[in-house]
């Protein structure tokens, strides 16, 4: 629950940008990839936020990413 926080909080820090698991993973502490890929399927389930397949507004490489909407 503490790892669904934080990627939460950047998410929507980042707010209209839209942010790749990779970016997340650097800029939050602790978790590997895959708990940031768990945390990030479950905040997608929220309607507030939404995957694509787009570049990333950090890294600029094109890849699923999420977004406050």
């Amino acid at each position: 629950m503490q790892i669904l926080s934080a990627v939460k909080r950047l998410v929507e820090r980042l707010a209209p940008t839209q942010v790749c698991a990779p970016c997340i993973a650097e800029r939050v502490e602790g978790p590997n990839l895959e708990e940031i890929g768990l945390a990030l399927s479950e905040l997608a389930a929220a309607r507030e936020f939404e995957r694509d397949n787009a570049d990333c507004g950090i890294c600029g490489e094109h890849r699923l990413t999420i977004r406050k909407k």
